[in-house]
Parts: C-alpha cells; structure tokens; sequence
C-alpha cells in the first residue's frame, strides 16, 4: 500500500480511519459514493486496514454486525448519507436488538450547502440522517467541524463500550478538513460498564454454592470468564444452561451443559427451570444475563440470583467452600437424570422429497470441525439448526436472534470470516433469504472467502406457508423456481444441487478445507414440520400444508 504523508494524515477522514484502527478493526464495510470519498481515501490507504466493497449498504451493515459477534469487538460500515444511511437501518436495528456494538457513519454533502435543497442533503432540512438514526437505535451524532470530531468518537466509544450500536454523520467537506490527531479512551469520563457497577455489589457467602440443587444460567456477557465458569461447574457438579450468545461457554455434549434457554431452547435446561420434581433446580443462579433473560428466568424460577462476572470471579479466588463428598454425589445423579432428557428424533422426510432439514444440518456438522462457526439465517432453517446444532466452544452459532432478518447470514458470514479467518464459516439460509441478499456472493467471491453457503430451497416462505389456509392464501408465500447453480456461476462461485444424501455428501466432500466459497443446494420440503415442535416436542403448528 502506498504509506500516506504527514499532511493527509491530518485531515478528519484519516484521524477517524486511525481511530478505528486503534480500536482494533482491520476491515471496514463500504458501499463507495461521493458523499464519503475522503473516508474511502483513508480506508484505501490506510497500512492496517481494508476496506471491503459490498453491493448494498444492508448487507455491509451486517457484515460489520458479524464481524463484531465473531471477533468480539466492533464493526464499522461506511455509507453515503440519504439512500445509503436508510438502507443501513435495518442492520443498527438488528445491532441494538441484540447488543452487537457496530458503529455506523454516513457521510453527507458539504456542510455550508446544506440546507438549500440540494440533490441527497441528508441534514435536518433534507432526510435528516441523525434522527432517522436516534430513532432507530438511540444514538446518533453528528460531527459538523474538525474540531468536533474529537468528543464525536468520544460519545459514540461509550455507546459502543456498552454494546450498543452508534451512529456518527460527517459532512464531505469535514472529512476532508484538516485535524490533529485524535485519542479516544474506550471508556469515556463517567461512564462505567455494568460489570464496573458489579463490582460495588457484596461477595457472596463463601459456603453460597455448596449445597442443593442450583442451576448456572450464563449470559453473553459472562464470555470472559468461560474457562473459570467450566471448571467451577466441573468442580461443584453443577448444570450450565445459556442464552444463545453464550452457548459452547461449557461444551455442549458434555454432562454439566443442559443446553441453551431462549428461541428452540433444549429440554434439559427447561426441565431444569420447569420441572415439578426433583430435575427442578432448587436455586438460579444468573451470571452475565441481560434485562431480557433475567425477566425470563425470574418469570420461570422463584429463586434467582444475578451476579456480574466480576463479582463471580471475585468469589472464585476467596476460598470457596465445596460440596462434601454426599453432596457431589447427589448432584452427580440430578446430572445424570437430566442428561436422559433430550429432544425427539427428527421426524422422516415430506412424502416425495428425501432430504429433510434435520438430515442436512446434521450432515454439515459431521463435515465441518468442531470449531465452526455456523451463521443461521431466518425462518425454517433457523429454527431447525438453532435446535439441532452443538457449540462445543463460545461463538459457534451466530443468530441474529432479536430480529431475524432475512438475508443476514449472507453478510454477517464474510463479517464472521474476516474476523476470525482461522475458523471454518457455514452460512445456513433458506431461498426466500438467498433472494434478498444473494448478490453478496459476489463479494465473497472477490475476496475469496472460503465460506460454505448451505441453502435450503423449498421455492417458498416456509414459515408464512404454514400459517396460510386455502390456495389462495399460499399462493402468496410459494415462490418461483430459480436455477441457483447458474446464480452462483454469474459471480464465479462454485454450487451444487443436491436432493438425496449420496449427492449431500458428495458435495461436502472437501467443505472443511475450501480455498474459495462454495454454494449447496439442498431440495427440502416447503413446510418442514420438525420446525414447528417446542422443547417437550410438542406440535405446535402444521404437519404440512
């Protein structure tokens, strides 16, 4: 790359690409136009950084998003102001759903012709960029002179250091003014993290966790303190359940995990909440859950306990007391009985088609390392894979669980890759998604990333097909066939048909060692019933249409 000079390293567009590399980032996710030229300078120039061309601000918002759940940090996508800021709503609004701390900036046309009708002015007289975006996610500022740009980053790396999505405007022509350089601390003046407040919170008793039935419940937010939390539960014999952001913290498959609570959750840890005997935990302890999952646990459970990770790790180096040798054994056999609890097997294939979802996540899996990271789009599929999958380690399954839009795993797939590229990467989405966001194959492609792309053709909307009645009303959710090989072929990227399991199989061959990306399509049926069961297998909605 050619290295910049003192001089362009002082203007506005490089003190923000700087910061941004401060931070962490290596890639930053664009749609190019005028309104963002300086900042696409920088990016090109920048001897940290790439910038990565998507074919829609959409989907490089969830790129961003992606690569923030995968790598642990922030994202950042970059968009002109007007259309481009409007087409990135829908990514800060499944960000702030899930608390995914991507930083989004738009730019906009120079700040002195603002104002005066002029083509795509996205200030308060034009489309207004900045509420659109406060509405949409609570935080949005605008950064209109140089000298601004300082306390800008500084608001906007204390939405992102509590995991909450920003949004920052800048002006063409402040892009390209001249500014010194800029240090931000993550954590800005006053502010502190809800594990900073944790801390003032008293250690529990040093005995807390040695007698009686008590279930851990880990949040994403408890991720840091994983390999303490695993043996702790090994130690004290003592069920793991989680909320999806924090599935693998104790692999599942083995004996102290009862699985995930949430969207599809696993009938062990709902018999572990729910149970009216003795499966039932007598104590919930919470460690790292947010608002949401402890209203669910305190909804569920008489007695639940939150502590922050911190205060957890704290208790851990004070000496805790164990449980004597009976009470191990107890547990062990409350263990063990709730291991017999598991899911229903997945029911045989629609008549007249021969691979059902269930046969075609589990044989990615057994293709795929245990480390890969699978990105489950929305509808049939997810929720046949959220169920079905197991995440022996933190980051195994991204969902974007809130919202569910459709067509984010294809962005959110190269984001994942590009943060942790040593990790396998499966995008799993049905043909509805594939629709929305198909062309983004194309920047996989031209980036040769080696993601696999499984897809789940039922040339339909399966999951609004299932609630349809008569053909007129499923008429609206059926879709027209498309040759998916030959789609894929236009952006050069290699794809295979498949409606039985020799073909599966055969198309898998090679999946876990790809070299560029790869495009499987799986026929299945339209309504998928193993989609429609809840934790106890219960039916609860239709067999087939």
């Amino acid at each position: 790359m050619t290295p910049r000079t003192a001089a362009t390293r002082a203007s506005v567009a490089h003190s923000l690409v700087d910061h941004l590399a401060e931070q962490g980032l290596r890639h930053v996710f664009i749609v190019p136009g005028m309104q963002i030229d300086p900042l696409v300078k920088a990016l090109a120039n920048h001897p940290a950084m790439l910038p990565i061309v998507a074919n829609h601000e959409l989907a490089a918002g969830y790129m961003a998003d992606g690569y923030a759940r995968a790598g642990g940090g922030i994202g950042a996508a970059i968009a002109i102001g007007g259309p481009g800021c409007a087409n990135l709503i829908g990514a800060a609004v499944a960000a702030k759903a899930d608390r995914s701390p991507v930083l989004f900036i738009t730019g906009n046309i120079p700040f002195v012709a603002q104002g005066r009708d002029e083509f795509q002015d996205a200030g308060p007289t034009g489309s207004n960029d900045v509420e659109v975006f406060r509405a949409a996610v609570g935080a949005s500022f605008r950064c209109e002179r140089a000298s601004n740009l300082r306390q800008a980053l500084t608001d906007a790396s204390r939405q992102l250091a509590a995991k909450q999505p920003v949004h920052l405007a800048i002006a063409m022509d402040v892009q390209a003014a001249d500014a010194n350089a800029v240090t931000v601390s993550a954590h800005a003046a006053g502010y502190k993290s809800p594990s900073d407040l944790g801390r003032l919170a008293p250690l529990p008793q040093r005995n807390w966790l040695a007698q009686g039935r008590i279930l851990l419940v880990v949040g994403r937010d408890a991720l840091a303190i994983g390999p303490a939390l695993a043996a702790t539960a090994c130690a004290f014999n003592l069920p793991v359940a989680s909320d999806t952001g924090a599935r693998g913290i104790v692999p599942e498959g083995d004996l102290h995990c009862v699985g995930h609570i949430g969207f599809m959750p696993h009938p062990r840890a709902c018999m572990a909440l729910d149970a009216i005997d003795t499966l039932r935990a007598e104590r919930v302890v919470a460690l790292g859950c947010d608002e949401s999952m402890l209203a669910t646990l305190n909804g569920r459970h008489p007695d639940v306990r939150a502590l922050s990770p911190d205060i957890f790790s704290a208790w851990l180096q004070a000496d805790p007391v164990q449980p004597d040798v009976q009470e191990c054994a107890r547990r062990l056999r409350w263990l063990n009985q709730l291991a017999d609890v598991d899911r229903p097997p997945p029911r045989t294939p629609a008549h007249g088609h021969r691979l059902s979802y269930a046969e075609v996540v589990d044989a990615v899996a057994a293709n795929m390392p245990q480390e890969t990271c699978y990105v489950v789009d929305a509808g049939q599929v997810r929720r046949v894979a959220v169920a079905r999958l197991q995440c022996r380690q933190p980051g195994s399954l991204l969902v974007a669980e809130g919202m569910a839009p459709m067509g984010w795993s294809l962005g959110a797939a190269i984001g994942a890759w590009l943060a942790c590229p040593r990790r396998r990467v499966v995008a799993l989405l049905g043909d509805g998604a594939m629709r929305m966001h198909g062309v983004e194959l194309a920047t996989a492609s031209r980036y040769r990333l080696p993601i696999l792309y499984v897809l789940f053709d039922n040339a339909a909307y399966g999951s609004v097909l299932s609630r349809m009645g008569n053909d007129a009303e499923a008429d609206t959710a059926r879709l027209p066939a498309v040759d998916w090989c030959a789609f894929a072929a236009a952006f050069g990227v290699e794809a295979h048909a498949v409606d039985d399991r020799a073909a599966l199989q055969s198309a898998l061959a090679g999946a876990s060692t790809l070299r560029a990306p790869r495009l499987i399509i799986a026929r299945v049926p339209a309504v998928e019933p193993d989609a429609y069961s809840d934790a106890t297998g219960i039916d609860w909605g239709p067999q087939d249409p």
